[in-house]
């Protein structure tokens, strides 16, 4: 009741008026004699409540039951068409949900503006290189993440891509006749019998169907002649046609190195920046920033650091890499960057486990000379090296 006086002293003059013309004005001045017949008028409906308990027994439930004049509620119940359980949902909770969500889908289509999608891909380059919506410098660009895995991307959906072949799957439902309210909508709008792949837009059309129906051109040479969409043997796969869309890169040798079982996320994330070159190493900072800092490396202080120098043969890369080498049997002499990554891709291990802790302790010595690198620079704390060797090899294996 203090609520509800507190949010009737904060409503205004002209306020919600109701179907009686009362407005926030007259309510504040009667408030002092309706108050006394509003805190009398809410009251329980023991009828149509239910209460929830857990911890006690049978019989405790009984009693309380009989005591509050209301039933037993259980979990799972739905509240405002959401599934609340007490402990962790199943899939099979969430049906609901889901055919809610494929009820909408399905019955209709709408096409997003190119701006929308700038925008929505703009929010998500952001939150990926910074966690916040607000922008910053992105060291790889959006459309290197959104390619494959094997080609050096990071696997992530294209927005404007998977916006096309949701086009091209509501074409496709138009011509395979699907009985949706899109596609029946459609036919009844334009009024052509006859093949669907003939089918013209008049000039009044709205814009989203001349869109539509301007992809038949392209659609036609993806079909065969059983009218079979090629990307897909058993049908329209949204999946097979983005992929058919996105431009093809070389396939990389180091993607099995970066994305092996065991290194934790982070690390790989570190080494796939490592080996795109986009770490902000002094050597790229004075190209894009200023141009008069220190070149030398924090450590050895003589060489100029760059990624070939401190994942090669710097000390402290070289100790870790070295140490678990020889912890895990076979010992790699290599000195250089790029005759560890060779030598890690065409040696031949005895079993694939020892293959991916070589390729874990790999990753996980880039990211953890990274990690010092950084708080000797920023923290001034010099690394415990015998420490972050055990430390790499724990994490190799764990």
């Amino acid at each position: 009741m203090d609520e509800i006086g507190l949010a009737m002293k904060k409503l205004g003059r002209n306020k919600a008026p109701g179907p009686d013309g009362i407005n926030g004005e007259c309510l504040k001045r009667l408030w002092s004699l309706a108050k006394d017949d509003m805190r009398r008028g809410l009251r329980l409906n023991a009828q149509k409540s239910k209460f929830f308990i857990a911890g006690v027994n049978t019989e405790a439930k009984a009693t309380m039951a009989m005591v509050l004049e209301m039933q037993v509620a259980a979990f799972p119940v739905l509240h405002l068409g959401i599934p609340l359980s007490s402990s962790s949902l199943k899939a099979a909770d969430y049906e609901l949900i889901i055919s809610k969500i494929s009820e909408k889908v399905n019955c209709w289509m709408f096409i997003l503006p190119v701006k929308v999608i700038r925008t929505v891909t703009k929010l998500c380059r952001n939150f990926l290189w910074s966690g916040r919506t607000d922008g910053r410098k992105c060291p790889v660009s959006w459309i290197d993440c959104c390619k494959k895995v094997k080609e050096g991307g990071l696997g992530l959906l294209n927005i404007k891509l998977m916006k096309q072949a949701l086009m091209r799957q509501n074409l496709w439902d138009v011509v395979r006749g699907r009985n949706n309210l899109w596609t029946n909508w459609l036919r009844l709008f334009l009024n052509q019998p006859g093949d669907c792949w003939n089918l013209r837009y008049k000039a009044s059309c709205p814009w989203p169907i001349k869109k539509l129906l301007s992809l038949k051109s392209e659609c036609y040479s993806c079909v065969d002649s059983n009218f079979v969409w090629k990307s897909d043997g058993d049908g329209f796969s949204v999946r097979g046609t983005r992929m058919c869309l996105m431009d093809s890169s070389p396939v990389t040798d180091w993607a099995v190195i970066v994305w092996n079982k065991f290194s934790l996320p982070r690390h790989k994330f570190i080494a796939w920046l490592t080996f795109r070159n986009r770490l902000a190493t002094k050597d790229r900072i004075s190209v894009f920033g200023p141009r008069n800092i220190n070149m030398g490396c924090i450590f050895c202080r003589d060489w100029r650091e760059d990624k070939d120098h401190i994942f090669g043969p710097w000390v402290f890369f070289s100790t870790i890499w070295q140490l678990c080498s020889d912890w895990l049997g076979n010992n790699c002499s290599m000195i250089s960057w790029g005759d560890r990554c060779s030598w890690l891709i065409s040696h031949r291990f005895h079993l694939n486990l020892k293959r991916e802790c070589f390729f874990a302790a790999f990753t996980t010595a880039i990211a953890l000379t990274w990690k010092y690198r950084n708080d000797e620079i920023f923290k001034d704390k010099p690394p415990d090296l015998e420490q972050r060797c055990k430390r790499c090899q724990k994490l190799a294996i764990s």
